[in-house]
């Protein structure tokens, strides 16, 4: 039965392990089960270590010895995978599947394999089939969620995503997800929740840190947009749209326009170059300051004047109908009486 990739042994144990395979490799009368036995966990310690050459061989050699050691073989197919040999993954996995059909283990494995080499809707079916075995198998209901969001069906990602919440409800990786997908699908009360929820776990992620700003932004939530903002430029001061939505806030809500500007110089003196965020800033009716705002950007280049320039509003027919008739020279037409 082949069971989940063993923890290798740790590095300083690598030595032993080749030398107990040396001195076997010297004694007569060893035992191949054995010796296939020494080669597989050689090959975990090089796996572990990211050895992929020595790894591999190590593997063969055990197969070679033991053709029964199936764990050699599913971690050969995991070498292969790592390496983006994945239709010799595929190859390996599908003969051990005609040894174990049912071993979910191999399923899910040929399913991440699948999904690498761009084969979806294959993919797709082993996912299922592994869900079929069990519907609670946390492996296939997260790669099955993420598969499923790589293809445009949020709806059913969502669905499938919380249900692996259900069975993990402490993986960092789900919360992330979670949040992310929800962000995606424009669920911001949720997108906080999950967002809020990791970043309690993870409080120096930046990436993270920001959506969870920006979600606050967008909820109109300023007070907590602003705090999560400096935590974010405290971890990393390289973020030139976190400093510019900073900028926003206070010179917009908090109406602090020296340290606004002072921040929207940061920004742009960072890289940030949105010209579309930086004309809705130009135009926005709340600035605290809006001649020095603009008067900064021209002359950045940022926007011009007729960036600035109101837009003209179409007429609508009747306005257009009653404009037409101001003048006194308007011929007005009667329609024709009955004959």
């Amino acid at each position: 039965m082949i069971k989940p990739l063993r923890r290798p042994s740790p590095r300083y144990l690598l030595s032993a392990l080749a030398l107990a395979v040396l001195v076997m490799g010297c004694a007569t009368g060893f035992p191949e089960a054995d010796a296939a036995g020494l080669y597989y966990n050689l090959g975990n310690a090089y796996f572990e270590l990211e050895r992929w050459d020595l790894a591999a061989d190590a593997y063969k050699k055990a197969m070679a010895l033991d053709k029964d050691l199936l764990q050699a073989s599913y971690n050969l197919a995991r070498v292969y995978i790592q390496t983006g040999d994945t239709e010799a993954g595929i190859e390996m996995l599908n003969g051990l599947l005609l040894e174990e059909p049912e071993n979910t283990l191999l399923l899910n494995t040929l399913g991440y394999a699948l999904t690498l080499k761009g084969s979806d809707e294959e993919a797709l079916a082993v996912y299922e089939a592994v869900l079929v075995r069990n519907e609670f198998d946390a492996h296939a209901l997260y790669n099955l969620s993420l598969l499923l969001w790589k293809l445009d069906r949020k709806d059913d990602s969502l669905a499938v995503m919380l249900k692996a919440f259900v069975q993990s409800p402490e993986d960092k990786d789900l919360l992330k997800n979670l949040a992310l997908l929800n962000i995606d699908l424009g669920n911001t009360e949720d997108a906080l929740r999950y967002l809020e929820a990791y970043t309690e776990k993870d409080p120096q992620n930046a990436d993270m840190l920001a959506a969870l700003g920006d979600t606050y932004l967008k909820e109109e939530f300023f007070a907590k947009a602003l705090e999560t903002y400096e935590k974010v430029l405290a971890i990393d001061k390289a973020r030139p749209a976190v400093m510019f939505e900073k900028a926003w806030i206070l010179l917009a809500v908090i109406g602090d326009g020296e340290k606004g500007l002072e921040t929207l110089d940061q920004a742009v003196v960072a890289g940030f170059n949105d010209r579309e965020r930086l004309l809705e800033l130009a135009k926005n009716p709340d600035l605290v300051n809006p001649d020095e705002v603009t008067a900064y950007l021209k002359g950045k280049d940022l926007v011009s004047e007729e960036d600035l320039a109101p837009e003209e509003v179409p007429l609508s027919p009747e306005e257009g109908l009653d404009k037409a008739l101001l003048p006194d020279d308007t011929l007005l037409f009667d329609y024709p009486e009955n004959p």
